[in-house]
């Protein structure tokens, strides 16, 4: 029963495609019947259609690729701003300790200490 079930399947299966065929055969024959081909509903062929959706799938594989190169861009341009911010402060504490150096040795000649005293140390 099972089988016979299964056959009747493919056979219908079978003329139904064979319907399509001879239906989208009929409609390049009878343009007033009614019948289209799935196939062709936007009016580009199965080949345009492939290279327009591989044209699709390379541009979204380099828009990725781009996308992703400008957030390491992005990521080494903020990198860069730290390192320049932080030896901007580096520059500044040195330049306040050579002051502070600078007026430690003048204090020391005002009071008359000598740099290598016990007070000094």
């Amino acid at each position: 029963m099972k089988i016979q079930q299964n056959m009747d399947v493919q056979n219908s299966f079978i003329q139904d495609q064979t319907g399509v065929n001879s239906a989208s055969k009929s409609h390049t024959n009878n343009k007033n019947r009614g019948a289209i081909s799935g196939a062709n509903l936007t009016g580009d062929s199965l080949i345009a259609q492939r290279q327009g959706l591989a044209k699709k799938q390379a541009l979204k594989v380099v828009s990725d690729a781009f996308g992703g190169e400008k957030k390491l861009d992005a990521q080494m341009q903020g990198i860069k701003d730290e390192i320049k911010r932080l030896q901007d402060e580096i520059n500044e504490k040195s330049a306040d300790t050579r002051e502070n150096d600078a007026k430690l040795k003048e204090l020391q000649e005002e009071y008359g200490i000598d740099p290598d005293s016990k007070e000094h140390k």
